[in-house]
């Protein structure tokens, strides 16, 4: 038993080491939280233990074959568990079946616990640990990953990062008045910034749920619901956000899933239009820099200066599709600079140019236009 909990903290401290620079250098880009940083790695650490042996065996198994996913023989099925089977335990008796069709990937449509009638088809989830009651239980899911695993199938699901039910406990608890779960949604005391949002974001069901924003009479107060009024926005700028739906994904991986479908990221990128309140302040800050590290500054700022005016839909295309994360290349001398960017370095300049007005912040753009 000392010898499989010593190879057990052995292979989980050679995947960090492979893993932790980058792991850390990204973690505090987005939140420069030690703490949670600190947290985060410990809870990993803890759910990599109570991982069985089993899917410890398949992981060593698929680390041999890093693109097993990717193989012409994989054949999956999507399918709505009470629709195919009634619920779980249904499921597992048609795996005979399942086989005999050659699946070998089975991805299970949304099961988790959801309020009647606000469900939105599964995805306003009220609870990321408990199944449907009506589908089964988390103990009923993890013997179907177990069966499927030793027919050969690899299982799949849905996880929803942008939102929960109103029905969750964050929300039920932020509902309540309380500030430490208000900050893990958008609330706003009045209609200023979610009427400016209006101007330019655009509506996912513009004739079913009109708006992006829900008043809450009872607490005086707007949430963000970019989709049905009952699910609210989480706000990934909390780091306590992030790190609790991480371990809400590691307990479901736990639970089997090969494969974790991650829905609606991307509406989990909210630039507020708050922030063009410190958009000056990036540039000014960048127009101090050195050349090369200059142009890092104005890329954050075109950035959010390009949410606010087209939108977080299309910010999001350009950003996530069309990788418009600019960053400089150093080639030769720092001052030869190559942005990798989908926007054109001058029609960069000239939005900046258009939008600010401070003088110290104009001078600041001429040097960066001798290479445009």
């Amino acid at each position: 038993m000392v010898r499989n909990v010593n190879n057990t903290e052995k292979i989980f401290a050679q995947r960090m080491e492979k893993h932790q620079d980058e792991l850390r250098w990204l973690y505090m880009e987005l939140y420069g939280n030690d703490a949670m940083y600190a947290e985060l790695c410990e809870q990993m650490h803890d759910y990599y233990l109570k991982r069985s042996t089993e899917l410890k065996k398949r992981d060593i198994k698929k680390e041999k074959n890093p693109d097993w996913f990717k193989e012409k023989e994989m054949l999956g099925m999507m399918l709505y568990i009470d629709n195919f089977a009634g619920n779980l335990k249904g499921v597992e008796k048609k795996l005979a079946y399942l086989k005999e069709c050659n699946v070998n990937c089975l991805h299970l449509m949304p099961f988790l616990d959801t309020p009647k009638g606000k469900s939105d088809g599964g995805y306003a989830v009220a609870d990321f640990r408990k199944v449907r009651p009506d589908l089964g239980t988390m103990k009923d899911l993890a013997r179907l990953t177990e069966k499927c695993h030793e027919n050969g199938m690899n299982v799949c699901m849905d996880f929803v990062m942008n939102h929960t039910s109103e029905e969750h406990e964050w929300a039920k608890r932020a509902r309540a008045g309380e500030g430490e779960y208000m900050s893990r949604y958008f609330f706003y005391d009045n209609g200023d910034i979610p009427a400016r949002y209006e101007e330019t974001v655009p509506q996912v069901f513009p004739t079913t749920a009109p708006g992006n924003f829900t008043w809450l009479p009872e607490i005086g107060h707007y949430v963000l619901t970019t989709f049905y009024p009952y699910q609210w926005d989480l706000n990934y700028r909390n780091p306590r956000v992030f790190n609790e739906m991480m371990y809400n994904f590691l307990f479901l991986a736990n639970q089997g899933m090969d494969i974790i479908r991650i829905l609606v990221a991307a509406y989990g990128v909210h630039v507020g239009i708050d922030t063009l309140a410190g958009l000056e302040a990036v540039v000014l800050e960048g127009a101090a820099l050195p050349l090369c590290e200059r142009l890092d500054y104005f890329n954050i700022a075109v950035h959010i200066l390009y949410v606010e005016r087209h939108g977080a839909l299309d910010a999001v295309q350009c950003i996530v599709e069309s990788g418009i994360r600019a960053h400089e290349k150093r080639r030769g001398d720092a001052g030869q600079v190559e942005l990798n960017c989908e926007i054109p370095l001058k029609e960069i300049l000239d939005l900046l140019d258009s939008h600010l007005s401070l003088p110290d912040i104009k001078q600041g753009l001429i040097s960066c236009r001798k290479i445009a």
